[in-house]
C-alpha cells in the first residue's frame, strides 16, 4: 500500500511538475499509486464529504452501463476476460471505438475493391460506423455524429451523474 495522505500527494505533485515540467507524472502510471488514490477517494473521512458536497465536474464519455444496446457493458467484461495485468483507463471506451471505426472503414475499403489511404479516407467520410459508444457518421469537419458528455456531482461522497447530453450535444438532459 502506497502510504501518501492527499496533502503529501498534492506536494509530490506540485513538486514533479516544477523539476519535469511537460512530462506525464509517472505515479498516474503505478497501478498501486492508481489504486490508492482511487479507494482514497471513495473512502475518504467524513469531513471531506462536506467540503467535497455539490462539486461539478464534466467528462466526455459516459458510464459503460448507459451506452446502446449494453455495449459499454460487453466491453468491461470482455476487457476483464481478456485478463489485462491493468484496468482500462478514463479514455480506454473511446479508444476501443475509434478503433473499431477504423476497422470498420478498413473492411469497407476491401470490400469495395483495395485498401487504400483514399478508399480508407472515402470509408471515413460517407460510411456509418457501429461502436461501443453509439452508432454515427463523421460531419463535414470530421466530427462523430455522437458525442457523450456528462456532468457529476458529488452527493454524499461520491460522484453521481448529474446530466448527460443528447447524441449530439446541443442539449443537456437531466438523468434521472
Amino acid at each position: 500500500m502506497v502510504a501518501f495522505t492527499l496533502r503529501e500527494l498534492g506536494r509530490l505533485e506540485r513538486r514533479f511538475a516544477k523539476d519535469s515540467p511537460g512530462k506525464s507524472n509517472p505515479w498516474m502510471q503505478d497501478p498501486t499509486a492508481r489504486a490508492w488514490l482511487l479507494e482514497t477517494m471513495n473512502n475518504r473521512p467524513a469531513y471531506a464529504y462536506a467540503a467535497a458536497k455539490g462539486t461539478l465536474a464534466s467528462f466526455w464519455g459516459l458510464p459503460l452501463a448507459t451506452y446502446p444496446e449494453g455495449r459499454g457493458l460487453a466491453f468491461e467484461k470482455a476487457y476483464a476476460e481478456a485478463g489485462f495485468n491493468n484496468p482500462f483507463e478514463a479514455f480506454g471506451p473511446m479508444a476501443y471505438a475509434a478503433g473499431e471505426v477504423f476497422a470498420q472503414a478498413i473492411q469497407a475499403s476491401s470490400k469495395a475493391g483495395g485498401v487504400t489511404r483514399p478508399a480508407v479516407f472515402n470509408a471515413l467520410n460517407t460510411q456509418e460506423f457501429k461502436t461501443l459508444i453509439g452508432d454515427f457518421k463523421f460531419d463535414q469537419n470530421g466530427m462523430p455524429g455522437v458525442i457523450h458528455i456528462a456532468i457529476y456531482e458529488v452527493n454524499n461522497g461520491k460522484w453521481q451523474l448529474l446530466y448527460r447530453t443528447d447524441p449530439s450535444a446541443t442539449k443537456l438532459v437531466k438523468v434521472e
